[in-house]
């Protein structure tokens, strides 16, 4: 049992199979540094920081919708500004989600060219 052993052993560490393996993964690797996030990542993601900017906007400063529209659809009652807030909250997310999505199939390699 010993001589199999040291037999396996000897075989599965031979320095040519563990170059081979070594550079294959270097291959690999610098593969799939060079891809890039396809165009679909870049607008999920600059559509989540828009929106997360616009949020945080508008939970500081509320009125500034009526200040860009110069329109006044509530009546300073607020109640527009609170839907607002839920859909840019929403949107967020989504397009968080989606992005991170987007950016994990590029780096598991399955994103095809732009």
């Amino acid at each position: 049992m010993p001589g199999l052993l040291a037999r396996i052993v000897a075989h599965s560490l031979d320095a040519g199979d563990v170059a081979e393996s070594a550079l294959r993964f270097q291959a690999k690797e610098r593969k799939l540094m060079k891809r890039w996030p396809r165009r679909r990542f870049w607008i999920e993601a600059g559509l989540g920081a828009l929106s997360a900017t616009l949020f945080v906007l508008t939970l500081f400063v509320p009125d500034w919708i009526e200040a860009v529209s110069r329109i006044d659809p509530d009546q300073h009652s607020g109640s527009l500004e609170w839907v607002i807030v839920a859909a840019l909250v929403v949107t967020t997310v989504v397009s968080s989600l989606l992005a991170r999505r987007e950016w994990r199939r590029t780096a598991l390699g399955l994103s095809r060219t732009r």
